[in-house]
């Protein structure tokens, strides 16, 4: 955000001295010309021409500055009405001299190199309007995360794959793209968040990994010691762990009143086929509260005791407190209530028996 104001003449008194030295470490170029360059049409046409490693004439022929302080600064300026403007146009327009063609054709060769179909000027690319909004934006890192996320295609066939064989079921493609998608969503929390991307990208150390690594490290569970600690057994499968989800599947049963068996799929990816018969609000609460799980097994994840129910429960009661300053700040009470009334209404009836 900083870079796209480095050109050398024109950082504002307040600009952070460490731009400045930036700015001063770049020969025969400028930030926002480094910033922009590997974006190719939009980049371009948004770099300054005069400041700018990629074009080179300026730095040896100074006639270029007069264009500059005519007002021709980037190669934006080089199109009119949205077409490569000719050389009588920006004469006109800018109040050239004749004896500046060869300067003309330099600069339009350069274009032409850099920009396919470079008579029409190239759609702006999304990235410029984030780049150009103030430091202060609201939303400005998450605009950025999906800008690139949109750029990068990953493959993770191969970690679907991985969960169906250990699990032992089949997930269609629209479970794992909504498990994927409820990734970003499934918490205000970035912890949350986290903990469920590598839940579901499989990026623990199971014992049966280390194994793999360092031959001589035990691959069996170390909490019911009888079975290789694969990341679906450690997470799910475990004896050990068996009582701890049975309570908890339970309790959503109960508080919302709506029969849900203990389910691997839900419990590990966050969505289910058997979701999509449950009350929204529910499933939005499920989804955290198996992440809450998720997350306390993780802290035990070498302990021989599975996680305390009771714990869960305290933790719940933190998360949900949390939930409902979040809704209160976006003045939606009346989500808050239908999603979390259930499950504190029910927490009140087990506290007063």
């Amino acid at each position: 955000m900083f870079w796209r104001q480095g050109y050398p003449d024109s950082l504002a008194p307040e600009s952070p001295s460490w731009l400045r030295m930036e700015a001063a470490t770049v020969v025969q170029s400028s930030l926002p010309a480094l910033l922009f360059s590997k974006i190719e049409s939009s980049g371009i046409i948004k770099s300054q021409t005069f400041v700018n490693h990629s074009f080179i004439p300026p730095t040896i022929d100074k006639t270029f500055q007069m264009w500059k302080e005519k007002g021709l600064t980037s190669v934006r300026h080089l199109y009119i009405n949205g077409r490569f403007a000719s050389f009588d146009e920006l004469r006109v327009k800018y109040n050239l001299p004749h004896s500046q063609y060869f300067r003309y054709l330099q600069i339009r060769d350069y274009v032409r190199s850099k920009i396919t179909n470079f008579q029409t000027l190239p759609k702006k690319h999304a990235f410029f309007d984030v780049m150009n909004s103030p430091s202060d934006s609201k939303h400005l890192i998450s605009t950025f995360v999906r800008l690139f996320d949109g750029c990068i295609e990953v493959c993770t066939d191969k970690i679907k794959k991985a969960w169906e064989e250990e699990l032992g079921i089949w997930l269609s493609k629209a479970v794992w793209d909504k498990s994927l998608a409820m990734i970003s969503s499934c918490s205000i929390n970035s912890r949350h968040q986290l903990i469920q991307f590598k839940v579901v990208h499989r990026l623990h150390y199971s014992k049966l990994k280390l194994h793999k690594i360092y031959p001589l490290v035990s691959p069996m569970c170390d909490r019911c010691k009888v079975a290789e600690g694969t990341l679906s057994h450690a997470f799910w499968f475990c004896t050990q762990l068996a009582g701890f989800w049975d309570k908890l599947f339970g309790w959503f049963s109960r508080a919302y009143k709506t029969t849900l068996q203990p389910d691997a799929e839900l419990a590990l990816l966050g969505c289910s086929q058997s979701t999509a018969n449950i009350p929204t609000a529910m499933r939005q609460s499920l989804m955290l509260g198996t992440i809450v799980a998720k997350r306390l097994i993780l802290m035990d994840w070498k302990s021989t005791s599975p996680p305390s129910f009771q714990r869960w429960l305290t933790d719940m009661t933190s998360v949900i407190q949390m939930e409902k300053l979040r809704f209160t700040r976006a003045n939606s009470l009346e989500k808050f209530s239908a999603i979390w009334d259930p499950f504190l209404n029910h927490l009140d009836m087990t506290r007063t028996r």
